[in-house]
């Protein structure tokens, strides 16, 4: 990805969030300013076939807090360039209540608050509160937490929660 098709894709997400990015908003963009000289066509082409546009999303997804980017409205839209960025936030909101409250306190309504999503969002991404749970613990054992490690072990082992709470508690 070159540096210029990245900085028309952050001056496009300065203007409109870096949510509503499109291929079409960077290649007005960069047509809009000769200095970069690339043309639309091989802009497009260049997003398009090359396969750079989620490319160019995850480079900005990461960058976004060094940029100051603003996520900007959620539009409606048929494409998933989104889905595993948001699936992520998701999993790290709830991983957050689980480090504070315990794995066995989440629920579906309390992350779907905290992420800033739907309850439907979240059975769409996960299925169920037993899916989030999963992710949860794959975070868990990424950051080497073992209590929630633990508390899941816990969980598959005793079934429900409040003998979960037992059993730890011994």
């Amino acid at each position: 990805m070159t540096t210029e098709v990245f900085e028309a894709a952050v001056a496009v997400a300065r203007r409109v969030g870096y949510r509503n990015i499109t291929r079409k908003l960077i290649a007005e963009e960069l047509a809009a300013n000769p200095a970069w000289g690339r043309d639309v066509t091989r802009t497009m082409n260049y997003l398009i076939n090359e396969g750079k546009m989620a490319e160019l999303v995850d480079k900005l997804v990461e960058e976004k807090d060094r940029l100051a980017l603003v996520p900007g409205e959620r539009v409606p839209t048929l494409s998933n360039l989104w889905k595993k960025h948001d699936k992520k936030d998701i999993a790290l909101a709830a991983y957050r209540m689980a480090v504070a409250k315990g794995l066995y306190s989440l629920s579906l309504p309390k992350v779907a608050a905290e992420a800033g999503f739907s309850v439907g969002t979240l059975r769409n991404y996960f299925g169920s509160i037993d899916g989030l749970r999963e992710s949860v613990l794959e975070i868990a054992t990424a950051q080497g937490n073992g209590r929630l490690i633990r508390e899941g072990q816990l969980g598959d082992r005793y079934g429900s929660p409040e003998k979960i709470k037992a059993a730890a508690a011994k």
